[in-house]
């Protein structure tokens, strides 16, 4: 593609924001990558049809004529990491500055080059890169649109001069590679600084605790997501499980328009607290959430219902709500499942969730999934299981379920303090994995046990036992309400 056309290109480029192909994008990669059978390049490209070449096989390939440039979709980069309180681990597109120039060059269809890793791939649509932490048994991988990433840092105008000089040909020398980089390097891209220093600052403050800089930190946060806007999953190698899955910053905005917003009374107290909602009420909130969902299936994530049952996003909420923290009532995880487990035990879908809802009632602001939201009441898991074409409901009492599994102590360390940082929270959620809470296994035991009965067909007595066990003690803490509304008929389906 000749530079004045991937400008033209870029000039009328349409944000996309298709959660799901990136959901489908990280989660392959994850279990790709987190399989110890599979050989890692540190450079890769993903096809269309998902299959994943190295460099090396991938120029191969080109050059035999046995795969065509434009069916190049992804180019993904790989690191073994240490350490989850790295920059690998919470900010991934900072860990290497040469990403952006060899996946945008490729676009572009230069090379295959000699001396680095970018050649002819004008079909690609998105950069990933996946960091597996063989310590922790963690995979992280974010997948980030490539044209917005161009459009965000004016990537063709910065580099115009030296691309303009090659006109349509294909052939680049390591001089002028090494001048893009060094364009891209010095661009002060992230809150004022540039890629090396916002690096040193994210790696100073989580490596040697430096918590002077958490201002900087969050600025650096702040301006990576709005450049990359990227989908995140963290993959536990040996449960086989997502334990994060979230595009990040979130990208939808209201499930009610903003016309219909009831602006909070002026008589509501910040962290007055209401009477317990009555059966027919939290009936009310379940149907409500399954309704909603029926009518939207693309929706992901963690969500706030105001007491008004008015549903927003957690960066919507915080936008409209955040000056009123005691109008939010239920904290609400939602999105799509495949695990049969999922659909008898929702809570167990996300041990992130209750920590995350837990935090924002007590006025914490982290990220984009906890906000100051004082009034939370209720937490709930509405999940829709496409496989029987149904939407599941779950609601329990926040106050009693964090008490039941023990959060205000695993907390106890934080209270007092008004910033939180990525390694203090996946070190509560691992604590709170690790508690024996229902009977004898701990959050993951309990799912693996019951996946294995579900979802693997294990009817053996032994497991159905403990399954029933898991079913006791999961009841015994959540104490849910539930709903089943079947999106064929749309009706509740008697539980």
């Amino acid at each position: 593609m000749k530079i004045d056309e991937i400008l033209k290109h870029l000039e009328n480029i349409k944000i996309d924001e298709n959660i799901d192909e990136k959901r489908e994008i990280v989660e392959y990669l994850a279990q790709t990558f987190g399989d110890d059978k599979v050989l890692r390049p540190i450079e890769n490209f993903m096809m269309k049809d998902r299959r994943v070449y190295g460099y090396n096989s991938y120029v191969d390939l080109l050059r035999s004529y046995k795969i065509s440039p434009n069916d190049a979709y992804v180019y993904v980069d790989f690191h073994n990491s240490t350490g989850t309180y790295s920059v690998d681990y919470f900010y991934p597109f900072l860990a290497d500055e040469f990403l952006l120039k060899n996946a945008y060059l490729s676009k572009l269809g230069f090379g295959p080059s000699d001396y680095s890793y970018y050649a002819p791939a004008r079909g690609l649509k998105y950069i990933a890169i996946a960091n597996v932490f063989r310590g922790a048994g963690r995979v992280v991988v974010e997948v980030a649109n490539l044209d917005n990433v161009i459009t965000n840092t004016n990537l063709p105008m910065l580099i115009h001069n030296v691309l303009y000089t090659k006109g349509s040909t294909e052939y680049m020398t390591s001089d002028e590679a090494r001048e893009i980089v060094s364009i891209i390097l010095s661009q002060k891209f992230f809150a004022g600084y540039d890629i090396i220093e916002a690096k040193k600052i994210v790696r100073k403050y989580y490596n040697d605790n430096d918590t002077s800089l958490i201002k900087d930190v969050g600025a650096i946060g702040d301006a990576y997501n709005q450049i990359f806007h990227p989908y995140r999953v963290v993959y536990n190698i040996k449960t086989k499980r997502f334990i994060l899955t979230y595009p990040r910053p979130l990208t939808e905005s209201f499930l009610d328009p903003p016309s219909s917003i009831s602006p909070p009374s002026n008589n509501l107290k910040i962290g007055e607290m209401f009477k317990r909602l009555e059966i027919s009420e939290r009936r009310k909130i379940a149907e409500n959430l399954a309704q909603k969902l029926s009518v939207n299936d693309s929706l992901h994530t963690y969500y706030i219902m105001t007491k008004d049952k008015k549903i927003y996003d957690i960066s919507s909420y915080k936008t409209l709500f955040k000056t009123s923290p005691d109008y939010a009532y239920v904290y609400v995880l939602v999105g799509n499942v495949y695990h049969l487990a999922s659909y008898y035990f929702p809570f167990l879908v996300d041990s992130y969730l209750l920590l995350y809802a837990y935090l924002s009632k007590l006025g914490f602001e982290y990220h984009n999934n906890v906000v100051p939201a004082t009034g939370l009441r209720y937490v709930s898991v509405a999940i829709r299981y496409l496989d029987i074409n149904c939407v599941v409901v779950e609601i329990a009492d926040l106050d009693n379920v964090v008490t039941s599994m023990n959060l205000p102590t695993l907390i106890r360390s934080m209270l007092g303090t008004k910033y939180i940082d990525d390694y203090k929270v996946e070190e509560i959620v691992s604590q709170l994995e690790s508690q024996k809470l229902f009977a004898e296994y701990s959050f993951n035991g309990a799912w693996d046990l019951s996946s294995w009965h579900y979802d693997h067909g294990d009817k053996t007595m032994p497991i159905v036992k403990k399954v029933e066990v898991i079913r006791d003690a999961y009841n015994r803490i959540f104490q849910p309400y539930r709903v089943v509304y079947d999106l064929n008929t749309k009706q509740f389906i008697p539980t």
